[in-house]
């Protein structure tokens, strides 16, 4: 049995490093044979890779994965890999029309872990934060209007701003679901003003798995979420107790629980899991909830009663800026930068984590403070020093 699929190879990246144009980059690689490989180091369990002499060039598209089942098929291949080639480039997207042949391979079929939805606290429902429902509009108003033939470029041009500006904070499966409704609608959209918006829609996808734009989205659907809470508290509404927390943790799936202390990709493990809306509101309440109880026992021990002088606004606002986005051991090798150069005294990793929240485990925290003279760290940490040092010399000026 023959099964040909066609998909699209995205997140194309060593154009850059080679420094060539990206649709030049892609011409030279149509027609190459590529091995297609499950990605076990991936937040996403069904990532799927595309590799070129041994090193990942891209990724099979997560709506292309979930339409055809490549996932299944890829886990039913010999080491999880198979041959695939490509044939051309993408009209729609920067990326290149693959394709795989699948014939004699049974596909895998995945027991899913069912994801139950507790709330104990009665007095105090989740409510989704207000960006929430804006693009819950927006995307039912653009749907509707293209179902309905009612669409032209006056009535869909506003819809599409406000839908790019807010797609980043999309992180439940409705909305997954919907946005790629939307693109397959506005691509048979008879007009061809209106049609051209797929273009928009599909440049979206780069804004949404940027990493940096999906934590600053996640941090900012996280401190709305908490101002919702504060409110309720604040009015006398309800009250709301660790032990309450601690129950509806424990009742969470154990990826979550394991996650969930480590913020810097817990934004990536809940986008890739796709939950449905209402399930994805209980687990985010959840989070923030635990977070503010934590916040509450710790304000009394942080970082900054570590910082040595003046500016100590500026200081936390520097080391939040330096270790943003970086992993746990950068993160120890930068703050050791802090401590060297006299900014701080000291810096505990239980103080980073109420300070900062769960940053990663302390191993890997003190391999980076007490290592940054190793090979792979000591350029960085030289590199955070001079930057360190510079800014000190701009606060003396200042002082002037």
């Amino acid at each position: 049995m023959t099964k040909t699929i066609s998909f699209s190879t995205v997140g194309l990246k060593f154009h850059k490093d080679q420094n060539v144009n990206i649709d030049d980059y892609i011409s030279s690689l149509i027609g190459k044979t590529v091995i297609l490989q499950h990605d076990t180091d991936n937040i996403d369990s069904h990532a799927i890779a595309v590799t070129l002499d041994g090193k990942i060039i891209g990724y099979v598209r997560r709506n292309d994965i979930d339409e055809n089942n490549i996932y299944g098929y890829i886990m039913g291949c010999y080491h999880h890999s198979h041959v695939a080639k490509f044939v051309a480039a993408s009209s729609m997207y920067k990326s290149i029309i693959t394709e795989v042949n699948f014939s004699d391979i049974t596909p895998m079929t995945e027991k899913e872990e069912p994801i139950e939805l507790y709330w104990r606290i009665d007095a105090f429902k989740p409510e989704p934060i207000e960006e929430w429902r804006e693009l819950k509009r927006v995307m039912n108003s653009m749907l509707t209007l293209l179902h309905q033939k009612a669409c032209n470029v006056s009535n869909m041009r506003p819809l599409i701003d406000i839908f790019k500006n807010l797609a980043v904070l999309g992180y439940s499966r409705e909305f997954y679901d919907d946005r790629q409704e939307l693109y397959r609608m506005l691509g048979d959209c008879a007009d061809k003003d209106v049609a051209k918006m797929q273009i928009e829609v599909a440049s979206i996808s780069t804004t949404i798995c940027d990493n940096g734009n999906r934590i600053k989205s996640y941090r900012n659907i996280c401190h709305e979420i908490e101002k919702i809470i504060k409110h309720n508290l604040e009015s006398g509404s309800v009250n709301i107790f660790r032990k309450d927390v601690e129950i509806m943790i424990n009742k969470m799936p154990k990826d979550f629980r394991v996650n969930m202390n480590y913020e810097m990709t817990f934004h990536n493990f809940l986008y890739y899991k796709k939950l449905p809306r209402n399930i994805l509101l209980n687990y985010l309440y959840v989070i923030v909830l635990n977070g503010m109880i934590n916040k509450d026992q710790s304000n009394h021990d942080s970082i900054r009663n570590y910082i040595v002088g003046p500016y100590k606004d500026e200081w936390m606002a520097h080391i939040r800026d330096s270790i943003d986005g970086n992993n746990i051991t950068i993160i120890g090798c930068t703050m050791r930068a802090y401590v060297n150069c006299g900014v701080l005294s000291y810096a505990p990793y239980r103080q980073m984590v109420n300070t900062f929240g769960n940053i990663g485990n302390d191993d890997s925290y003190h391999k980076g403070f007490n290592k940054y003279e190793d090979k792979n760290l000591k350029a960085y940490y030289d590199y955070m020093c001079n930057i360190i040092e510079s800014r000190k010399k701009n606060h003396m000026l200042l002082k002037k």
